[in-house]
């Protein structure tokens, strides 16, 4: 049975919400294809726009490299701490001199 929950609109007016979504939000599913696990961790490795990649994996797929942190299976087989976190390069020229 879908769950349903009472509503109130802006003009005071109650409504019944029923269907997928209408109950508590589930958790977000693992990324890694053919996965349905719920993800209980983000993927830790530094993206190159000063975050981390954030992959959503479960805890069967989610490395865990150091304290509290913890790659995909993508990131698996580079070494941690990863090089660009120890020492960060210099940015390329934009145009050849």
């Amino acid at each position: 049975m879908s769950p349903c929950r009472v509503v109130t609109m802006a003009d005071g007016v109650k409504a019944f919400l029923c269907g997928h979504g209408a109950g508590e939000q589930r958790a977000p599913r693992c990324s890694v294809d053919g996965c349905r696990n719920p993800a209980d961790y983000l993927c830790d490795w530094p993206a190159h726009n000063g975050g981390t990649c954030d992959a959503r994996l479960c805890g069967e797929h989610a490395v865990q490299v150091a304290d509290d942190r913890h790659v995909c299976p993508f990131h698996t087989a580079r070494p941690w701490p990863p090089v660009a976190a120890v020492r960060p390069l210099p940015p390329l020229p934009l145009f050849a001199t």
